[in-house]
């Protein structure tokens, strides 16, 4: 059970309202660095037209179809102007408050933001190729959300893939510290404003009607005359031959229509049915299966691997008996209450919340490591004795905050600590013991047999079905 804001019905967006500053330019007369009023004729930070909290510089990239990204500098995390409160003592402020990691992330992102680019498809589809990793955390649906909601676009016809690694993106390709929102929230945001002020101007120009009169709404540019233009028809006419530089103005918050509101995973059917693509399953041409073999002791170095392809296939591998799982104490109930300041996708951050609190729960009861001789002796997952299924909450509730601010906050594990103390406490009162090692059946004899730690070393089982209660 959660709780979470009503849905918002489906808006159209007026171009007087849009992304382009002033009503002139056409297509190819955009400022650019080659000529024309480039970034060096922009408003200035005294001039109260200028680049504030809601207008920024983007680009519109020279290529075959509507191709945009957005410059962005340290100005973006600029505090915004506020009454301070009085302190009753006076005192300097700690390092995390001048920077932490967070801040330190989005700032190494900030100088090649303009790589992250999103690309309209003659189909009229956005198609942005993400430089993180999807690690279940739902990055690419919150991406998608945020290019749908700047472009007048159904999040459906957003693609969201995963970049290859790229040298000139430095650090703006790590996948930590719950930064991928963080840091990305307004450069996809002013890229994806871009792509619509371009998309209006092109209508403009066939429609020989004024950027003003013009509107957005799903995927497509209306005239107060009832002419409609689909984003796939003005892909190739919205391109530019060369660079060009535009300021935007992103919406306000109380203009959203999707960011803030629950959405299904974009990647959850192919996550849960097996056919979700990850590093295990690429075939690389020529290439033998791979797997870590640690020595039996401590430092010690490898005399021999075996060829592991063979061990894969072998009967008594891949036919074992599944050893019993381990039950203990069950958790029924757990609320968890999240603030991570806006929510993009509540839906989304609801199930991060879930999977921490299996965490939460797998780290207090069940799942631990024994060390012994140098080596460890669980050797898969299923031996880990992580959160199964009979020993989930019955009752769940995720309560999602009301948004504290208009910018996203970190949320990446933040379940797993309060569960796993709210579980240790939950014990105790129970019993009247409190816990002090963890997890609670870590002293218990082995429930499995362990594996051996030279090759050849078999195979964790791809079948769950025979254990299940």
């Amino acid at each position: 059970m959660t709780r979470r804001r009503p849905g918002r019905d489906e808006h159209h967006t007026s171009g007087a309202d849009g992304p382009y500053t002033g009503d002139g330019p056409g297509i190819d007369d955009l400022p650019g660095p080659g000529g024309g009023p480039g970034t060096d004729d922009l408003p200035g930070p005294g001039d109260a037209s200028g680049i504030g909290r809601r207008r920024f510089l983007g680009y519109v990239l020279a290529a075959p179809t509507l191709t945009v990204a957005a410059q962005l500098g340290a100005e973006v995390l600029a505090p915004r102007a506020a009454a301070a409160a009085p302190a009753p003592v006076p005192s300097p402020p700690g390092p995390a408050e001048l920077l932490d990691l967070n801040d330190l992330l989005t700032l190494a992102a900030l100088p090649t933001s303009h790589l992250l680019t999103i690309r309209l498809d003659p189909d009229g589809t956005a198609h942005l190729a993400l430089p993180r990793a999807e690690v279940g955390q739902g990055v690419t649906t919150s991406s998608a959300m945020l290019v749908a909601e700047e472009l007048d676009l159904p999040l459906d016809k957003v693609r969201v893939t995963l970049a290859d690694a790229r040298p000139e993106l430095l650090f703006n390709q790590l996948t930590g510290g719950s930064n991928t929102t963080v840091s990305t929230y307004t450069p996809l945001r002013v890229a994806a404003a871009v792509a619509r002020g371009r998309l209006l101007h092109a209508a403009s120009l066939v429609l020989g009607q004024a950027v003003s009169t013009l509107t957005t709404k799903v995927g497509a540019v209306l005239s107060p005359t009832g002419a409609l233009l689909g984003y796939g028809e003005l892909a190739a006419k919205a391109a530019a031959v060369s660079d060009s530089a535009v300021t935007v103005t992103l919406k306000d918050r109380s203009r959203f229509r999707v960011i803030g509101t629950g959405r299904n995973r974009v990647d959850a059917l192919a996550a849960v049915t097996g056919r979700k693509e990850f590093a295990m399953d690429l075939r690389v041409p020529d290439a033998l299966p791979t797997m870590i073999c640690r020595p039996p002791t401590i430092n010690g170095t490898v005399r021999s691997v075996a060829n592991l392809a063979e061990i894969d296939c072998r009967p008594e591998t891949t036919g074992r008996k599944i050893p019993n799982a381990y039950t203990g104490p069950r958790v029924t109930k757990v609320v968890c209450a999240v603030d991570v300041g806006l929510a993009v996708n509540p839906r989304g951050l609801e199930a991060q919340m879930t999977g921490g609190i299996a965490d939460g729960i797998a780290i207090t009861l069940t799942s631990g490591l024994h060390l012994e001789d140098g080596h460890f002796l669980e050797g898969s997952w299923d031996q880990y004795f992580y959160t199964r299924q009979w020993n989930t909450p019955p009752e769940l509730e995720v309560i999602v905050m009301p948004p504290t601010g208009d910018e996203p906050g970190g949320a990446g594990e933040l379940a797993v600590a309060g569960a796993t103390a709210a579980v240790a406490c939950a014990y105790g009162r129970a019993t009247g013991t409190m816990p002090t090692v963890f997890p609670l059946n870590h002293a218990a004899p082995l429930a499995f047999t362990p594996l051996p730690t030279v090759p050849p070393v078999p195979a964790s089982p791809v079948d769950g079905r025979a254990r299940a209660l």
